[in-house]
Protein backbone atom coordinates (compact mmCIF):
# COMPACT_ATOMS: atom_id res chain seq x y z
CA UNK A 1 0.00 0.00 0.00
CA UNK A 2 1.53 3.70 -0.53
CA UNK A 3 1.31 4.32 3.15
CA UNK A 4 3.75 1.15 3.47
CA UNK A 5 5.65 3.51 1.18
CA UNK A 6 5.38 6.60 2.99
CA UNK A 7 6.44 4.71 6.29
CA UNK A 8 9.32 3.31 4.43
CA UNK A 9 10.39 6.57 2.87
CA UNK A 10 10.36 7.93 6.45
CA UNK A 11 12.01 5.39 8.36
CA UNK A 12 15.05 6.12 5.55
CA UNK A 13 18.02 7.06 6.15
CA UNK A 14 18.08 10.09 4.75
CA UNK A 15 16.56 12.83 6.69
CA UNK A 16 16.38 15.36 3.91
CA UNK A 17 13.71 13.73 3.08
CA UNK A 18 11.53 13.97 5.94
CA UNK A 19 9.77 17.06 5.45
CA UNK A 20 8.65 16.20 1.82
CA UNK A 21 7.59 12.99 3.05
CA UNK A 22 5.58 14.51 6.07
CA UNK A 23 4.15 17.27 3.91
CA UNK A 24 2.91 14.37 1.50
CA UNK A 25 1.25 12.44 4.72
CA UNK A 26 -0.55 15.74 5.81
CA UNK A 27 -1.85 16.42 2.37
CA UNK A 28 -3.22 12.88 1.38
CA UNK A 29 -6.44 11.45 2.98
CA UNK A 30 -5.43 8.75 5.52
CA UNK A 31 -7.40 5.26 5.61
CA UNK A 32 -8.46 4.76 8.88
CA UNK A 33 -7.15 0.72 8.49
CA UNK A 34 -3.58 1.92 7.24
CA UNK A 35 -2.13 4.01 10.06
CA UNK A 36 -0.64 1.99 12.30
CA UNK A 37 2.92 2.01 9.80
CA UNK A 38 3.06 5.68 9.53
CA UNK A 39 2.13 6.81 12.94
CA UNK A 40 4.83 4.87 13.87
CA UNK A 41 7.27 6.47 11.46
CA UNK A 42 5.81 9.81 12.31
CA UNK A 43 6.38 9.30 16.13
CA UNK A 44 9.96 7.97 15.21
CA UNK A 45 10.80 11.54 13.74
CA UNK A 46 8.88 13.82 15.92
CA UNK A 47 11.13 11.82 19.13
CA UNK A 48 14.06 12.19 17.03
CA UNK A 49 16.20 14.80 18.94
CA UNK A 50 18.60 15.37 16.27
CA UNK A 51 15.70 15.95 13.80
CA UNK A 52 15.07 20.28 13.64
CA UNK A 53 12.28 21.19 15.53
CA UNK A 54 10.42 21.99 12.67
CA UNK A 55 10.79 18.60 11.67
CA UNK A 56 9.04 16.96 14.54
CA UNK A 57 6.80 19.33 15.23
CA UNK A 58 5.42 18.99 11.62
CA UNK A 59 5.31 15.11 12.02
CA UNK A 60 3.43 15.58 15.38
CA UNK A 61 0.44 17.45 13.36
CA UNK A 62 0.47 14.85 10.25
CA UNK A 63 -0.17 12.24 13.28
CA UNK A 64 -3.28 10.70 11.76
CA UNK A 65 -6.69 10.97 14.18
CA UNK A 66 -6.68 12.49 17.41
CA UNK A 67 -3.17 12.48 19.12
CA UNK A 68 -3.33 10.77 22.11
CA UNK A 69 -1.46 12.56 25.22
CA UNK A 70 1.42 14.42 23.91
CA UNK A 71 4.16 14.44 26.67
CA UNK A 72 5.13 17.08 28.90
CA UNK A 73 8.43 18.11 27.07
CA UNK A 74 6.86 17.93 23.62
CA UNK A 75 4.10 20.85 24.79
CA UNK A 76 6.68 22.84 25.87
CA UNK A 77 8.96 22.77 22.48
CA UNK A 78 5.11 23.26 20.50
CA UNK A 79 3.81 25.81 22.82
CA UNK A 80 7.85 27.85 22.50
CA UNK A 81 7.09 27.14 18.46
CA UNK A 82 3.63 29.29 19.11
CA UNK A 83 5.84 32.50 19.31
CA UNK A 84 5.52 34.79 17.14
CA UNK A 85 9.19 34.95 15.83
CA UNK A 86 8.86 31.89 14.74
CA UNK A 87 8.07 30.81 11.25
CA UNK A 88 4.96 30.82 10.11
CA UNK A 89 5.12 27.30 8.67
CA UNK A 90 5.82 25.89 12.20
CA UNK A 91 3.20 28.11 14.03
CA UNK A 92 0.72 26.59 11.34
CA UNK A 93 1.98 23.38 12.39
CA UNK A 94 2.34 23.68 16.06
CA UNK A 95 -1.33 24.95 15.74
CA UNK A 96 -2.49 22.43 13.97
CA UNK A 97 -1.34 20.12 16.70
CA UNK A 98 -3.19 21.84 19.09
CA UNK A 99 -6.34 21.56 17.59
CA UNK A 100 -6.17 17.29 17.59
CA UNK A 101 -4.23 16.83 20.40
CA UNK A 102 -5.83 15.70 23.67
CA UNK A 103 -4.45 17.70 26.79
CA UNK A 104 -4.39 17.30 30.48
CA UNK A 105 -5.69 20.05 32.52
CA UNK A 106 -1.80 20.80 33.66
CA UNK A 107 -0.86 21.25 30.19
CA UNK A 108 -4.04 23.43 28.94
CA UNK A 109 -2.82 25.13 32.10
CA UNK A 110 0.64 25.71 30.65
CA UNK A 111 -0.92 26.63 27.50
CA UNK A 112 -3.21 29.28 28.61
CA UNK A 113 -0.17 31.46 29.30
CA UNK A 114 0.69 31.48 25.43
CA UNK A 115 -2.80 32.53 24.83
CA UNK A 116 -1.32 36.06 26.36
CA UNK A 117 1.72 35.91 23.54
CA UNK A 118 0.58 34.94 20.43
CA UNK A 119 -0.68 36.39 17.52
CA UNK A 120 -3.93 36.66 15.94
CA UNK A 121 -3.23 33.86 13.10
CA UNK A 122 -2.24 31.37 15.81
CA UNK A 123 -4.95 32.59 18.44
CA UNK A 124 -8.50 30.32 17.45
CA UNK A 125 -5.90 27.01 16.90
CA UNK A 126 -4.97 28.03 20.37
CA UNK A 127 -8.52 28.29 21.66
CA UNK A 128 -9.43 24.98 19.77
CA UNK A 129 -7.55 22.88 22.62
CA UNK A 130 -9.27 24.59 24.88
CA UNK A 131 -13.07 23.26 23.51
CA UNK A 132 -13.35 20.03 25.28
CA UNK A 133 -12.04 21.14 28.79
CA UNK A 134 -14.71 20.94 31.27
CA UNK A 135 -12.20 22.67 34.36
CA UNK A 136 -12.87 25.79 36.20
CA UNK A 137 -9.30 26.48 37.13
CA UNK A 138 -8.57 25.51 33.33
CA UNK A 139 -11.36 28.31 32.16
CA UNK A 140 -10.76 30.85 34.25
CA UNK A 141 -6.83 30.66 33.67
CA UNK A 142 -7.55 30.85 29.76
CA UNK A 143 -9.87 33.99 30.53
CA UNK A 144 -7.20 35.81 32.39
CA UNK A 145 -5.08 35.12 29.75
CA UNK A 146 -7.04 36.37 27.25
CA UNK A 147 -8.82 39.35 28.78
CA UNK A 148 -4.08 40.20 28.58
CA UNK A 149 -3.71 39.19 25.41
CA UNK A 150 -2.40 41.46 22.79
CA UNK A 151 -4.02 39.52 20.42
CA UNK A 152 -7.41 39.85 22.26
CA UNK A 153 -8.63 42.95 19.38
CA UNK A 154 -8.93 40.04 17.00
CA UNK A 155 -11.48 38.22 18.55
CA UNK A 156 -14.79 37.93 18.64
CA UNK A 157 -17.34 37.11 20.01
CA UNK A 158 -19.16 34.45 17.61
CA UNK A 159 -15.83 32.20 17.36
CA UNK A 160 -15.13 32.60 21.29
CA UNK A 161 -18.20 31.70 23.07
CA UNK A 162 -18.48 28.13 21.08
CA UNK A 163 -15.04 27.15 22.02
CA UNK A 164 -15.94 28.08 25.64
CA UNK A 165 -19.32 25.93 26.25
CA UNK A 166 -18.00 22.75 28.12
CA UNK A 167 -16.57 25.09 31.10
CA UNK A 168 -18.46 25.72 34.43
CA UNK A 169 -21.08 28.21 34.64
CA UNK A 170 -18.51 30.57 36.88
CA UNK A 171 -16.10 30.51 33.44
CA UNK A 172 -19.10 31.01 31.20
CA UNK A 173 -20.58 34.03 33.51
CA UNK A 174 -17.11 35.32 33.53
CA UNK A 175 -16.15 34.89 30.19
CA UNK A 176 -19.67 36.71 29.02
CA UNK A 177 -17.60 39.79 30.76
CA UNK A 178 -15.35 39.37 28.68
CA UNK A 179 -17.27 39.04 25.64
CA UNK A 180 -18.82 42.28 26.03
CA UNK A 181 -15.76 44.43 25.84
CA UNK A 182 -15.13 42.43 22.76
CA UNK A 183 -18.16 44.26 21.42
CA UNK A 184 -17.06 47.61 22.22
Amino acid sequence: AWTTALASALNASDPAFAPDVIATIRTLPMPKRDTAEVSAALLRVMDDLQRPVEVRIEAAAAMPGTFEKPDNDFMNLVRTNLAPDRPIATRRAAGDLLVKAKLSDDQLLALADTARTVGPLDLLRVLSAFEKSTSEAVGLKLLAALQESKSKSSLRPETLRPRLTNFPATVRARADELLATLNT
